[in-house]
């Protein structure tokens, strides 16, 4: 999510997993702080982890008595001000980047450049690289277009341009197939190709991506390849080519 859609998150919107898995309902709505989230209203899947952090969290909210000074629970706001005032009410862009330089003066080892937007390219990295198809994880993320922007390992929106087959198909980059018109197979309509892969993209993402796999890839990188931040300066050459 971006930081905006993360801050308009009400406590309505979380859908807890019950017989199915749990997501989070980005709505487009006015903010207090005029927040907006950008690309309108989706539906995000989460992990039972996350779900878990989540129940967690409430608990200790109510804790702290934030259900007695709450008017509406359902329209809180889930990122809330817990020690300053207005008690529990929404936060603002400004504290979440103060929080984080905060937390980069404590810890130094971390990247002076670093944003919270940087968990949002991470996110989709990891998902890339589990193998997770181009157009579900730019579903995901929110975008307009058929594929991310960029990720925090390079990847870029400026893939290879479309190979066209003799059969009147072209092959995308994400592997998917579709039909070209008459006029640029240079014949009449071909039929478009049977599809044989009846797996749902709508699939929760938590079903497609366990942290196992995410060790295990980073297990298997190169050494020079296990950096937290990557970028075009100090990319490794084995990643060039994805550029």
């Amino acid at each position: 999510m971006r930081i905006g859609e993360a801050l308009s998150l009400q406590h309505r919107d979380w859908n807890t997993g019950r017989s199915s898995t749990a997501t989070v309902s980005v709505v487009d709505r006015p903010h207090p702080y005029g927040i907006a989230t950008k690309s309108g209203s989706r539906r995000v899947h989460i992990g039972s982890r996350l779900d878990r952090v989540y129940a967690d969290y409430v608990w200790w909210l109510c804790d702290q008595g934030a259900d007695a000074l709450i008017d509406d629970w359902d329209t809180g706001y889930i990122f809330c001000n817990t020690r300053r005032e207005p008690l529990y009410g929404p936060l603002r862009t400004e504290a979440v980047y103060a929080h984080l330089r905060s937390v980069k003066r404590r810890m130094p080892q971390l990247p002076a450049s670093m944003t919270p937007h940087w968990f949002r390219h991470t996110h989709a990295t990891a998902l890339l690289l589990a193998g997770t198809p181009l157009h579900v994880v730019s579903r995901r993320l929110g975008h307009a277009a058929s594929r991310p922007r960029s990720t925090r390992t390079g990847t870029s929106q400026r893939m290879p341009s479309s190979k066209r087959s003799p059969t009147g198909v072209n092959l995308s980059q994400d592997g998917r197939q579709r039909p070209i018109s008459a006029e640029a197979a240079g014949g009449s309509s071909p039929r478009a190709p049977r599809r044989t892969d009846r797996r749902d993209p709508r699939l929760p993402l938590a079903d497609m991506f366990d942290p196992a796999i995410a060790q295990h890839i980073w297990e298997s990188l190169p050494d020079e390849c296990r950096v937290d931040h990557i970028d075009k300066k100090n990319i490794p050459e084995v990643y060039r080519g994805a550029i």
